[in-house]
């Protein structure tokens, strides 16, 4: 195995989430000094951090992260390179034309995890041309990542991307995605493991590349 590259964003009190999601919180429950253990509650949103979303997350019926077999959330990889430009096109995709059929994650770099934790991370990056979102859309691709919040402006409460990129019930969108430039070229191997619980909507995920 290659060098491995850690694309997740460590969760912490001050950090960056959709807005109006809840922040982290952390309440120690027992200390080493006084219990003679140290156990810590944590709270954190379905959406906090480098996480998973799955259909569940905007269709009221949609599969849930738990339905996914384990081996669903690795694959290839193949990077789309989007910085500086303020929305993602056909052009811009057909940059990675090589690659697109022998991904099984299309992770889209537009240069915003350079914000993250800085109001400026919250909006007015790159997102989907239509165009692009209906042609992923017919892809049989396990699932789209993205630097930022996610496909869709954060204005936009239609979340009409979300939506379309997740309609098929079996793809995935792993949104915060951090550290993309340094993965390796062309195709790669990609992980976004995420904790298994019941009925997720979404969850934070360790997101690797090799």
């Amino acid at each position: 195995m290659g060098r491995l590259v850690d694309l997740t964003h460590v969760i912490e009190l001050e950090m960056s989430v959709f807005p109006g999601d809840p922040v982290p919180q952390v309440e120690t429950l027992a200390t080493c000094e006084k219990d003679g253990y140290r156990l810590t509650k944590l709270t954190v949103g379905s959406h906090c951090g480098t996480h998973a979303d799955a259909p569940a997350h905007v269709f009221p019926d949609g599969r849930t992260l738990d339905w996914f077999p384990a081996d669903f959330f690795m694959g290839s990889a193949t990077i789309i390179d989007c910085r500086e430009v303020p929305v993602i096109t056909m052009d811009v995709l057909q940059t990675a034309a090589p690659y697109l059929m022998k991904a099984d994650f299309l992770l889209f770099m537009t240069g915003w995890s350079q914000y993250w934790g800085t109001p400026q991370y919250e909006s007015g990056y790159p997102v989907l041309s239509d165009e692009v979102t209906d042609f992923i859309a017919e892809l049989g691709c396990k699932g789209v990542g993205f630097d930022t919040l996610g496909p869709d402006a954060p204005n936009d409460m239609t979340l009409k991307n979300h939506r379309r990129l997740l309609a098929s019930g079996r793809r995935l969108l792993i949104e915060n995605l951090n550290r993309l430039g340094q993965c390796p070229g062309g195709v790669f191997h990609f992980a976004a493991f995420p904790m298994l619980w019941k009925n997720a909507d979404a969850a934070p995920v360790r997101a690797v590349a090799w």
